[in-house]
């Protein structure tokens, strides 16, 4: 077919990466009725993305949204790509010439920790490591031993620092009905955590804690909540705070005056308190922090520690192999039409998600965020060349003897965990070694849309 032709029927669309951003902008193209054919292609074995590896594993609550996600591979026009790297397995240059538009939503994944000395001590560690770990992402670095940990230190001031913090001193049966992999359950079931000390640099009505992941602390068993009424009573004088914060405000002036006898556990918060120094020689012994509360006399801490936990967000690059240009918080754009380096649009490539607009927002941020994305490629799309490249990109990707996954291969791992979790009673536990879930996924016939 001319490449001049406006007729667009036979259109293919390639989507880089699985997670929220990805799968609504698959959910917005297929619903366009534009294209014939839509893959969305992952690096990883399993889709979801922050969905599977950054909701804490005790909020399965939060990971219903799959279910939205996995009605996008019933239309048969999107297909799973599972265990393919872009950049490696094929390059950009290679997929615009097997499709007529790509969007990227592979998000940023930049291991961020505060600017201290001794931030780089072996038990000091980013958010993106830890929670990688502890939800089973493959590619995860492997943790401090937890069964040396008695007092552990996380920064920060948004929900990530809360999940950590609690999931320290949650019970075990908490944690064995969670879907973290048997050797993540495994390390904590041993460790041994007594205090835990949330250190954050703001008051406590300008975190960005939600409420209800807030109230949770205060459900745990045998856990001792601790706040300076001293930092509620400055807080209070800060005036036009949001309802949200009002209500952190409320539950942290109820921990101030709780009396839980006897706890096994503590989960101590420092308000207006900034890490300075993290202690050690040739492991993490302590934090040095300053306290400097309004209207109360600046005070300098030594806490006490065998972790810390640096929750403090995200370093946003691009792809290095793309000829982009990065703003700082992530591609160049406009609307989610990508700008080379020189400024220019890059015809046929968008972007979505994080990798577009920061690591900001909700899951459902990713919603609008894609359909913005999508309406800006279905207006340019009669516009952009067509293919070069017949071929299916799958008949490249396997010839060149990569193992790619299906949607029913993905279907044949949730099968395996769904075993693993019921061994321990559990309703699923994740795999988290990449061969183990590849072998699972080619345990039968691929079955492809």
């Amino acid at each position: 077919m001319n490449d001049h032709q406006p007729q667009d029927h036979d259109r293919t669309l390639a989507i880089l990466g699985a997670g929220p951003a990805g799968l609504y902008a698959a959910r917005a193209a297929a619903a366009s009725g534009r294209f014939t054919g839509i893959d969305v292609i992952e690096a990883l074995p399993a889709p979801y993305g922050l969905v599977r590896y950054g909701v804490a594993p005790d909020h399965p609550e939060t990971k219903r949204v799959t279910k939205v996600f996995d009605r996008v591979f019933d239309s048969g026009h999107v297909r799973f790509l599972g265990n393919v790297t872009v950049g490696r397995d094929i390059t950009h240059s290679a997929l615009m010439g097997h499709y007529d538009a790509v969007v990227y939503a592979t998000g940023v994944s930049g291991d961020r920790r505060l600017s201290v000395p001794g931030a780089d001590l072996p038990g000091s560690v980013s958010s993106a490591d830890f929670v990688s770990w502890y939800s089973g992402h493959p590619d995860a670095k492997l943790c401090p031993p937890l069964s040396s940990v008695r007092k552990a230190v996380v920064v920060g001031g948004g929900n990530v620092a809360l999940d950590v913090a609690r999931l320290l001193v949650s019970p075990h049966e908490v944690l064995r009905a969670t879907d973290m992999p048997d050797d993540v359950l495994d390390a904590f079931l041993a460790a041994e955590v007594r205090e835990v000390h949330v250190v954050v640099r703001k008051g406590p009505g300008e975190t960005r804690y939600s409420p209800v992941v807030l109230r949770e602390f205060a459900e745990l068993p045998d856990v001792a909540l601790k706040v300076d009424r001293r930092d509620v009573e400055a807080a209070e004088t800060t005036a036009g705070i949001s309802r949200a914060s009002q209500d952190n405000l409320e539950m942290f002036r109820s921990w101030c005056d709780r009396r839980d006898g006897v706890s096994v556990r503590s989960v101590q918060f420092h308000f207006w308190t900034n890490p300075t120094q993290i202690i050690g020689k040739s492991e993490v012994q302590g934090v040095h922090a300053f306290a400097n509360p309004p209207g109360w006399a600046a005070q300098e801490l030594k806490i006490p520690a065998d972790l810390v936990v640096h929750c403090v967000g995200f370093s946003a690059t691009g792809p290095d192999w793309l000829p982009i240009s990065t703003t700082p918080g992530g591609l160049e754009s406009l609307q989610g039409r990508v700008r080379s380096s020189d400024g220019k649009q890059m015809p046929g490539v968008y972007v979505t998600g994080w990798l577009k607009r920061g690591p900001s927002g909700t899951i459902a941020t990713n919603r609008t965020d894609a359909e913005e994305t999508v309406a800006c490629l279905l207006e340019d799309l009669e516009g952009l060349r067509r293919r070069a490249q017949r071929k299916d990109v799958l008949d490249v990707l396997t010839a060149a003897g990569i193992a790619v996954v299906s949607w029913s291969g993905w279907r044949a791992i949730q099968d395996d965990e769904r075993a693993a979790g019921q061994r321990r009673g559990a309703v699923t536990a994740k795999l988290s070694n990449r061969d183990l879930m590849v072998a699972a996924a080619h345990s039968g016939p691929a079955e492809w849309p």
